[in-house]
């Protein structure tokens, strides 16, 4: 089973913490944190360090960021990458990642779960202006 730090701007990490745990209930081995408005890089990234450190287990850590290209990922990218053996950094966090990934992570590998969660982040976005469209279609055609 590996461990899971969510990564964001602002609040939005808690945010996602506090949702899954409303969902699927108490959710261990999971971390989250946000850079604050004025908070410096170098504050934040031993931040990142000093969490990963806590929960980083043999099997490996899934740090979901919510931005390539922001801070958070960046700081993740420098701080993290090159420090751990096993560690997977997936950007565009949405809540059916996050899901899965708590859902997964018991009968998964890291490296294996990764892919999987990529996908099930893009399947998690819908028009659903569309399906609901399409599904009037083929309601009436029956």
């Amino acid at each position: 089973m590996f461990n899971i730090l969510i990564i964001s701007h602002g609040s939005v990490a808690k945010g996602f913490y506090d949702t899954a745990e409303m969902i699927i209930g108490d959710v261990e081995g999971v971390r989250f944190a946000g850079i604050q408005p004025g908070e410096s890089i170098e504050n934040f990234g031993e931040r990142l360090i000093r969490l990963t450190d806590e929960i980083y287990i043999d099997d490996g850590l899934l740090v979901l960021v919510d931005l390539y290209g922001g801070t958070p990922s960046n700081v993740s990218i420098i701080k993290l990458l090159n420090r751990y053996e096993k560690i997977q950094l997936i950007s565009g966090l949405n809540l059916p990642i996050l899901l899965e990934a708590l859902g997964s992570r018991n009968f998964m590998s890291l490296d294996d779960a990764t892919d999987n969660l990529i996908n099930i982040g893009k399947d998690g976005i819908k028009n659903i202006n569309y399906v609901l469209n399409e599904r009037k279609i083929h309601d009436d055609d029956e």
